[in-house]
């Protein structure tokens, strides 16, 4: 009696008959369990060193790459022109402040909106907001906390939010603020404070205050805590470069992918399930070699 089993382009063929079954039983079960084995390990190995590190790798990187598209958008939009100052600054963002360019992009989109309702011009906004990125990298590295923590906080504080400032000891109150607005200049009686300047003023008592920590990033950027940033920020900055080549690729796949759905759906029960066989055993070698080696074992 002769069976035929087919797995895409693999096929087992299985003889024999009730007669001589007893006589040829244990030389095949002995090779059926080499197989078994076999195949188990090479699966393993295919699934835990090729298939899921690239699957993983190229959706990271395809992610990252997303990441920067979206803020770099973002940073458009809010610096018009003077975007491509803020662009050239996040290119060295990994090394001058421990950020990958994406998240200096989402710090500076933040900051910049905010400085623009100090009636600034968009250049001196651009400036300031790599200005306050740089000193939140110092103030981290002083303070032993994140850099976007620390540039949050000076976010919140140019929206008169001054208590997570005070982390970093900076004193905000409205008393702070009106004082530096007369002392320099912005006003000339505290008849004449607006909200524009009250931003200007608490920019102005951010970079007096933390004045003293001023360079420490870099100062330490030698140290384990600030090369680890460093680290961290470029390596997921090289990702979001491999992430661009893979973009086209990705965009292709998904076109093709989309036609033979709709493809798929008007063939037959029959075809669809030789279709799906196929895929199965292109796509998930590792994985099937495992089940088929572990299957062959238990049987």
């Amino acid at each position: 009696m002769a069976k035929n089993y087919e797995l895409g382009n693999l096929v087992w063929k299985v003889t024999g008959d009730t007669a001589n079954f007893d006589k040829n039983l244990g030389t095949s079960q002995t090779k059926l369990s080499k197989f078994g084995t076999a195949a188990a390990a090479a699966g393993k190995k295919l699934t835990t060193f090729v298939t899921l590190p690239l699957a993983a790798l190229g959706l990271g990187a395809l992610k990252a790459s997303s990441d920067l598209a979206e803020s770099a958008n973002a940073v458009s939009v809010v610096f018009g022109d003077s975007a491509k100052v803020i662009d050239k600054w996040g290119e060295t963002a990994a090394t001058s402040a421990g950020l990958t360019q994406a998240s200096f992009n989402g710090i500076a989109t933040i900051i910049g909106a905010q400085l623009k309702q100090s009636g600034l011009d968009i250049d001196d906004v651009a400036v300031s907001t790599i200005d306050l990125t740089q000193r939140a990298a110092d103030l981290a590295s002083v303070f032993n906390t994140d850099v976007s923590d620390a540039a949050g906080a000076l976010g919140a504080a140019l929206r008169g939010e001054s208590e997570p400032a005070r982390r970093y000891a900076i004193n905000l109150s409205e008393a702070a603020v009106q004082a530096e607005a007369l002392s320099s200049g912005l006003i000339r009686s505290k008849s004449e404070m607006t909200d524009q300047i009250k931003v200007q003023a608490r920019l102005n008592l951010i970079m007096k205050q933390s004045n003293d920590v001023a360079g420490d990033f870099q100062n330490t950027s030698d140290g384990l805590a600030n090369r680890t940033r460093i680290l961290k920020s470029e390596i997921v900055n090289i990702a979001a470069e491999l992430g661009n080549q893979l973009v086209p690729i990705a965009e292709d796949v998904l076109e093709v992918v989309g036609d033979l759905v709709h493809q798929f759906s008007d063939l037959d029960d029959g075809t669809k399930k030789l279709i799906l066989q196929l895929a199965f055993v292109a796509g998930s070698a590792g994985p099937l070699l495992r089940f088929v080696g572990g299957a062959i074992k238990a049987g």
